[in-house]
């Protein structure tokens, strides 16, 4: 695979881990947050809820490895059924897709001719981490979560808390895994979260909140990888237009003109 769509793919299998939204040089409060618990429910209540979504209109921004690579695109969401990232670099042509669903991810690199099919076990061993599509959705649909947690149950998590830079802040360790999320004070939308394991981690910030179709949601997304204090990876997702709880038609892919690959194929 060329080097455009091996960065692409990278981040198709990377950005579902979110880390390590940078609090250098922040001023800390000390007013305190009285409930977290509170507070968690609250953020859970404000966050975007719908049936469908598609924006078929994305721009994608892409730097890893000392390089900038743009390339337009479009994202398609049946909530709890299937989310499908298409990404389009010529003409509209696509070349790369990225399907998942409750039960595999599916990464079809139609450039090359291959794809890799995987249940969320093979993604998790890949990994370290045990995602599955819940946690991945959440990621891209603007929700709270925490790995192997049901959202009923997110308030109930003994998180702690402070105020930076006039946002609240819900920190949480759970296993391995350290967590941070950053909430509008007034709306108590989500505009950022982390998850830290060891020198590795991964973010993503929510950025220009909109209100469209009755729902509130962020214009665009932005993703980083970072080890220690090296910004590894970056990637932006800017929504040019999206539309809610419409009617959303998603074609197969005939994987039968494809050749099944390994991941760590795929990305070579």
């Amino acid at each position: 695979m060329n080097r455009i769509m091996r960065h692409i793919v990278f981040f198709c299998l990377a950005m579902c881990l979110v880390g390590c939204h940078t609090q250098k040089g922040a001023t800390r409060s000390s007013r305190k947050v009285t409930s977290e618990q509170q507070l968690a429910q609250k953020v859970i209540v404000a966050q975007p809820l719908f049936q469908t979504a598609e924006a078929k209109k994305v721009r994608m921004k892409v730097d890893y490895a000392g390089r900038s690579i743009t390339a337009n695109g479009s994202i398609a969401v049946i909530t709890d059924s299937i989310l499908v990232l298409s990404v389009q670099p010529l003409l509209g042509i696509e070349m790369l897709r990225v399907e998942m669903t409750p039960q595999t991810m599916l990464v079809v690199d139609k450039m090359n001719r291959r794809y890799v099919q995987m249940p969320y076990e093979t993604l998790a061993q890949t990994i370290g981490l045990p995602l599955c599509f819940a946690d991945l959705q959440a990621v891209f649909l603007n929700r709270m979560f925490v790995m192997g947690k049901e959202q009923a149950t997110l308030s109930q998590l003994p998180f702690t808390s402070s105020i930076i830079e006039d946002e609240h802040w819900l920190q949480l360790q759970d296993q391995m895994l350290i967590y941070g999320f950053s909430i509008a004070p007034q709306t108590y939308a989500l505009t950022a979260m982390f998850a830290q394991m060891g020198e590795i981690s991964c973010s993503v910030k929510y950025e220009n909140h909109q209100w469209k179709d009755g729902v509130y949601f962020p214009k665009a997304l932005l993703f980083r990888v970072n080890k220690g204090n090296h910004n590894v990876a970056e990637c932006k997702l800017t929504l040019l237009d999206v539309l809610f709880n419409q009617e959303v038609k998603i074609r197969q892919t005939d994987l039968s003109r494809y050749n099944e690959v390994g991941v760590q194929q795929l990305l070579h």
